[in-house]
């Protein structure tokens, strides 16, 4: 797997990116991007290693850790909080969580965004209002956004679908943020001073199917 540039920062900051089909981590300008499997932890971990010899970095000279906190994929946020906050706490060095929200927002800063939407599959989509984060069914959003309004949506795919709701927002900001984009941002997000844990950003819960009990 090749790396891919992404800035000229070289901070030492590890930022890593685990909220939905594609995978990445970065540090000192350079990022490894993949796509999701069933080995999110091996993976992850491996390809960690792999770019800290790139950079020649030691784990030991990692000056914080930056990660995605969502929302996003239950079990790739969780993954990607649980080894940004071990390489946190093992590196005593401070670990910082920025939502996907946040990545949008300061990527595209003007003209300033009334409303974030992103696919959340099963017909719903996770918003952001003001300081308002949910999840809505896509013929939810109809109602609750004004005409006027500034609307920014991720993907093609979803501006199809939710276009007949949203058609009469002011404007319609286009997406997707490149991954570039999300790491460059992400290196350059303030670490804090001291290590604390990072927790992921679920708007909704797992879907988890609890079975009966056979019968005997």
């Amino acid at each position: 797997m090749k790396s891919t540039a992404i800035s000229k920062i070289k901070n030492n900051v590890l930022a890593i990116y685990t909220a939905d089909k594609n995978l990445a981590v970065a540090i000192n300008g350079r990022a490894l991007i993949w796509k999701q499997d069933q080995h999110y932890s091996d993976h992850l971990l491996e390809n960690i290693d792999t770019l800290l010899k790139e950079v020649k970095v030691k784990p030991t000279e990692i000056k914080g850790v930056v990660v995605a906190t969502g929302p996003g994929s239950f079990t790739g946020l969780r993954v990607g909080a649980t080894v940004a906050s071990g390489i946190g706490y093992a590196n005593n060095v401070g670990v910082a969580g920025v939502t996907l929200f946040d990545l949008i927002k300061n990527s595209r800063p003007t003209p300033k965004l009334n409303w974030i939407i992103l696919d959340a599959g099963r017909g719903e989509v996770f918003v952001a209002h003001s300081r308002e984060l949910k999840v809505l069914k896509i013929a939810e959003l109809g109602e609750q956004i004004k005409p006027g309004e500034r609307v920014y949506v991720d993907t093609p795919d979803l501006v199809a679908k939710v276009h007949p709701v949203v058609k009469s927002a002011g404007t319609i900001v286009f997406g997707p943020v490149t991954m570039q984009e999300k790491l460059d941002l992400m290196v350059r997000t303030k670490i804090p001073a001291k290590y604390r844990q990072v927790l992921p950003t679920y708007l909704r819960e797992a879907n988890i199917t609890l079975k009966s009990p056979s019968k005997t």
